[in-house]
C-alpha cells in the first residue's frame, strides 16, 4: 500500500480475489480538492485504502462447465473426420 499502487492476489485454495486500492492525496479526487483544508501532505501521499475480497467460485464453476462442453463438442466434431 505504501507504493500507492493497487494490489491484486488470487487465493486459489479459497477461490477468492483480494484487491486493495490505495486512496491518494490529490488536488482533484472525484471532483474534490482533498488538499484544501481536508488533508495535509504532498500530492500522491496514501490517505487510506479500499480493500475487498470477491468470491470466484461461481466463475470458476462456469469456466469448468464451459471447458467440458467445448471439449466434448470438439471431440464430437472430430469423430466424423476419422
Amino acid at each position: 500500500m505504501e507504493s500507492g499502487k493497487p494490489y491484486f492476489k488470487v487465493a486459489e485454495e479459497e477461490g477468492t480475489l483480494h484487491a486493495i486500492f490505495p486512496v491518494l492525496n490529490s488536488h482533484n479526487y472525484l471532483g474534490k480538492d482533498c488538499m484544501a483544508g481536508c488533508h495535509e501532505g504532498k500530492v500522491g501521499d496514501v490517505l487510506g485504502a479500499v480493500s475487498m475480497r470477491v468470491s470466484l467460485k461461481k466463475e470458476q464453476a462456469q469456466l469448468r462447465d464451459f471447458t467440458w462442453k467445448i471439449s466434448l463438442l470438439a471431440l464430437a466434431l472430430s469423430v466424423p473426420c476419422c
